[in-house]
């Protein structure tokens, strides 16, 4: 736990994180929102959802995929 948390206090943390964030945003800007590409099998081998709990381990509300998945809606607002 305390490598983890040295880890998010680390500045070189958020640039990463704003640069995954900045490709994920252009990804879904490109040839219209790909909500259908949202697929596959979850770790328990069950197809995937946009229903699917999505825990934020108490640093933001827990939601489901689709209230996270736009930066532009749901529990998010933002672009880039």
């Amino acid at each position: 736990m305390f490598k983890w948390l040295i880890q998010v206090l680390d500045p070189l943390f958020f640039l990463h994180h704003t640069m995954v964030d900045t490709v994920w945003w252009i990804w879904q800007q490109s040839n219209g929102w790909r909500w259908h590409e949202y697929n596959g099998s979850g770790l328990d081998g069950n197809p995937v959802s946009l229903s699917d709990p999505l825990p934020m381990l108490g640093l933001a509300p827990d939601g489901v995929v689709s209230d996270y998945i736009y930066t532009m809606g749901g529990k998010l607002c933002y672009g880039y």
